[in-house]
């Protein structure tokens, strides 16, 4: 009985510590998430860019481009699509968080709002789902994916080269 009760308290302990450091990535994660927008905010590719693993194994789908891969092809189509679009301000609609071990995968609504030269506004609503991990150190996104919705009738399924 005694081992009975002090395995069941060990293992309630790894069941605490577990919740706890799941805790832990999910609050980097959000501080992740904040880092991006403020430098997406400002138009800061740099600060952009250091939300993400500096590895050629990284990707990301844009909503614009079925696939980019590699950390410079990431970061040119940072730099293109800000270039298109300079005055743009970013923010989470909704976002949830989900650890599994030392990842979080992210996910939610994101709206992009951009002022034109002749201050007209657009905004462009759009699905994310993002997968952060510590690398190298720090936490980094790994794999980004955003997206918005088209109809059946317009969609146009395109193979990749």
């Amino acid at each position: 009985m005694k081992k009975i009760f002090l395995f069941s308290l060990l293992f309630a302990s790894l069941i605490f510590l577990a919740g706890k450091e799941s805790d832990k990535s999910i609050s980097a994660a959000k501080e992740l998430e904040q880092r991006f927008l403020a430098a997406a905010n400002v138009g800061d590719i740099s600060g952009i860019m250091s939300c993400y693993w500096k590895s050629p194994d990284l990707v990301l789908y844009p909503p614009d481009e079925m696939e980019q891969t590699g950390f410079e092809e990431i970061k040119a189509g940072f730099e293109a699509a800000f270039k298109h679009r300079p005055n743009s301000r970013w923010e989470i609609v909704n976002s949830s968080y989900e650890a599994f071990g030392d990842a979080v995968v992210c996910y939610g609504i994101v709206k992009v709002t951009t002022t034109a030269a002749d201050g007209k506004n657009t905004e462009m609503q759009y699905r994310v789902t993002s997968i952060a991990a510590r690398k190298d150190g720090k936490w980094v996104y790994i794999h980004d994916h955003a997206s918005v919705p088209m109809s059946h009738e317009t969609a146009k399924m395109t193979k990749r080269e």
